[in-house]
């Protein structure tokens, strides 16, 4: 193990997973440098300590290499500047399946290459480390050179975390579709559940700040999905809503499902596998025009002025950023 600590390791990107995955890296005793190009990224990497190189240069001093650079960018940096400069046998870790899933061709056979896609944001990555703790993390050997692949992928998940949180192995084509599901279905229903039920409580007379505190603002609701994540879905339905909680969801689940939804997820998940999806994200001027009229709408605005008057009334603790 302790030679194995000495190969240099380069973490591409130092965003979300990027800062999280290396700190854990450089506290679990790995030599850890970050590819970045010169942005604000790169000076908050040099402020936590690491040496910051392009990521053309990165590599070349690497034997492992970690892509946690956004997935719409990533096929252009891979194969122009990751590929043409890392050394035969390096191992390259994707922290999710989407590159892999979708835009992987011509992979050159001398490199180990692995999937090891946490199930956390970086926030939590880096908080249950520091706790000596760790998240879940689905994982996939897609190529093995040598048959170095399974050593490096224990011995990083030991490392980041993952193998006190879980690992789980499941193929980079599942944890891309799943994934993707979760962000295309779940989570839009979420907003548009909250939007609208917003928009119709305060027309009927609500309070619009009592309105958003009830339905997320109080973080309840993200203490509740804890919960479930620890105990289970229905486990905590029975330990920790009232009865009265407990008889409204049961009497009203069927009642607020539709057949339409069971058609939305099946359109959703065939956007996903079909390339459709891909074929957007890559549109790059339509994707963020997308994104920032959805940041733009007028209830986005309505939510946002409740939002600033709760946080006057509130005294809520403030969230510190590693």
């Amino acid at each position: 193990m302790s030679k194995l600590k000495k190969e240099m390791i380069c973490v591409l990107g130092f965003g979300i997973q990027g800062k999280a995955q290396a700190m854990n890296l450089r506290d679990s005793g790995h030599n850890v440098i970050i590819g970045n190009i010169n942005d604000r990224y790169a000076k908050d990497a040099k402020k936590c300590g690491f040496k910051v190189l392009s990521i053309s240069k990165a590599v070349k001093h690497s034997k492992v290499i970690f892509v946690l650079i956004p997935d719409a960018i990533q096929n252009v940096i891979i194969k122009n500047q990751i590929f043409p400069n890392s050394n035969k046998g390096s191992t390259i870790i994707f922290a999710h399946g989407y590159w892999l899933r979708f835009e992987a061709k011509n992979i050159p056979d001398h490199f180990n290459i692995l999937m090891i896609a946490p199930r956390f944001p970086g926030r939590q990555i880096r908080d249950e480390y520091i706790k000596s703790s760790g998240v879940p993390a689905f994982v996939d050997i897609i190529q093995d050179h040598k048959g170095e692949a399974k050593k490096w992928s224990k011995i990083l998940c030991k490392s980041l975390g993952f193998s006190k949180g879980g690992i789980f192995n499941i193929s980079y084509k599942e944890e891309a579709e799943i994934d993707l599901y979760i962000e295309q279905f779940m989570a839009p229903l979420f907003f548009a559940s909250v939007e609208n039920s917003f928009k119709h409580l305060v027309k009927s007379g609500y309070p619009s700040e009592a309105v958003c505190m009830e339905l997320y603002f109080s973080g309840e609701l993200g203490a509740v999905r804890t919960m479930m994540g620890k105990y289970g879905l229905y486990k905590t339905m029975e330990k920790n809503a009232s009865p009265t909680c407990q008889f409204g969801i049961a009497s009203s689940r069927n009642k607020v499902w539709s057949k339409q939804l069971d058609m939305t997820i099946k359109r959703q998940l065939n956007r996903i596998r079909n390339g459709k999806f891909k074929k957007e994200l890559s549109n790059t001027r339509l994707a963020l025009r997308t994104v920032k009229s959805f940041l733009n709408t007028k209830i986005s605005k309505q939510i946002r002025a409740t939002e600033k008057n709760l946080k006057k009334k509130l005294n809520k603790p403030k969230i510190i950023s590693n």
